[in-house]
C-alpha cells in the first residue's frame, strides 16, 4: 500500500507537504511545478486518498526579521544570506513566511499575526522582551544573549579571530593591526564590537604589537579606506591587517594600492566576513568563514519542529568557523 511516506520521498520534500498539496489546502505555499510534481507522482504510484474530510487548519505563519534595511543588504548580503536559506528551508516543508525589514516604521504591527519568528541581526533588550510576548518560538540569529531567554544561533567569532592570529603569527607578522566597524542598535547605541574585544584580548597573550582603529563616523568602504590612510602616515606600519569585514577590507586594500605599496608582499591583509566574491579581489582575499546558511537552515527546522511538536525549548548553538586562505597574506620579509 503506497503512504505518504513513499511520495514525499520520491518528490523530495516533507510528508506534510504532500497531505496538503493532495488535500488541496488553499493556505500551503507551494510553487505550481512543485504541486504538479506530487500529484503525478502520487498517480504514478497508484495513490488511492481517503474518502473522510479531514478539517483544514490554518496554517502557521513564520516571520523573518532583518535588523538590516535593503539597501544595506545590497552592500552587506551578510544577514540576507541568513535570511534566504531560512527561506528556502520553510517553503520546502510548506510553511507561509513573511520577511519583514526593522525600518520598516509599521513593523510591530506585521509581527502580530505571527506563530513563529526568527530575528536576524542585533536587537535591544526592550525588542527581545517585547518578541518574546508575541511568541515563545522565536530564534535569534547572530545575537549573543546575555541569559538564554529564548533559543540563539551564533558563530564561534572567538575561536575564529585566535585562528587568523595563529595563522599570522606562523606567518612571522609581529605586528598586527585591527580595523572595526561599529554597529549601531535601533536606538541609536554602539553594539560593542566582539571582534575588537577578542582581539584585545588575544594581544595581551601573545607575542605580537596590537594596533587596533575604528571610525565612529564611517562605515563600509570609505571608513576602510580612511582607517589605512591613517596608518600609512605613521612611521610604524603593522605588516597584517585583520579587517572587520569585507567593504572595511576592499577600502583598506584601495587605501594600499594609492600608496604604492603591494598586498601581500608589503603588507598582508585579512577579512573576518567570506564570501564569493573574495576569489575575484586582486588579491583573492584571506577570510573567516562564518557558516550562515547553516544558520538559517538550522533556525528554520528549530521553528518548524516547535510548530510539530507545540513546544519550546530555548537553547544556545554555537558554531565554528574557518580560515580560508587565499593570496592577500604571505610570509613577512620585513
Amino acid at each position: 500500500m503506497i503512504k505518504l511516506k513513499d511520495i514525499a520521498q520520491a518528490a523530495e520534500v516533507s510528508i506534510s507537504t504532500v497531505s496538503r498539496c493532495l488535500n488541496d489546502d488553499p493556505t500551503l505555499c507551494l510553487s505550481e511545478e512543485t504541486a504538479n510534481r506530487i500529484k503525478n507522482i502520487a498517480n504514478q504510484l497508484g495513490y488511492q486518498k481517503k474518502k473522510r474530510q479531514k478539517k483544514i487548519i490554518s496554517q502557521p505563519i513564520v516571520g523573518i526579521l532583518h535588523w538590516y534595511n535593503i539597501e544595506a543588504e545590497l552592500h552587506d548580503p551578510y544577514y540576507l544570506t541568513i535570511c534566504i536559506h531560512a527561506e528556502r528551508c520553510l517553503e520546502k516543508n510548506g510553511f507561509i513566511y513573511k520577511r519583514i525589514h526593522h525600518n520598516d516604521p509599521h513593523y510591530q504591527e506585521k509581527l502580530s499575526d505571527l506563530s513563529a519568528l526568527i530575528a536576524i541581526g542585533k536587537f535591544t533588550n526592550e525588542e527581545i522582551i517585547r518578541f518574546r510576548k508575541i511568541t515563545d518560538n522565536i530564534i535569534f540569529v547572530e545575537q549573543e544573549l546575555d541569559k538564554i531567554i529564548a533559543s540563539n544561533i551564533i558563530a564561534d567569532i572567538s575561536n575564529g579571530m585566535l585562528d587568523a592570529i595563529n595563522y599570522l603569527l606562523r606567518l612571522k607578522h609581529t605586528y598586527i593591526g585591527y580595523l572595526g566597524a561599529n554597529e549601531y542598535s535601533s536606538d541609536h547605541k554602539v553594539i560593542k564590537d566582539m571582534h575588537l574585544h577578542n582581539f584585545n584580548k588575544y594581544a595581551t597573550s601573545f607575542p605580537f604589537k596590537a594596533l587596533n582603529l575604528t571610525l565612529n563616523d564611517d562605515q563600509g568602504i570609505d571608513a576602510g579606506y580612511k582607517m589605512a590612510k591613517q596608518l600609512l602616515n605613521n612611521r610604524s606600519v603593522p605588516t597584517a591587517l585583520i579587517c572587520a569585514n569585507n567593504l572595511i577590507a576592499k577600502g583598506a586594500m584601495n587605501a594600499i594600492f594609492e600608496n604604492g605599496l603591494h598586498i601581500p608582499k608589503d603588507i598582508s591583509i585579512l577579512t573576518l566576513k567570506d564570501n564569493k566574491e573574495n576569489d575575484y579581489t586582486i588579491p583573492p582575499l584571506t577570510s573567516l568563514s562564518i557558516p550562515i546558511s547553516h544558520m538559517g537552515e538550522i533556525a528554520a527546522n528549530q521553528v518548524i519542529k516547535n510548530i510539530m511538536t507545540k513546544k519550546v525549548y530555548p537553547y544556545k548553538i554555537t558554531l565554528p568557523c574557518r580560515l580560508i586562505i587565499r593570496g592577500s597574506t604571505k610570509e613577512n620579509k620585513r
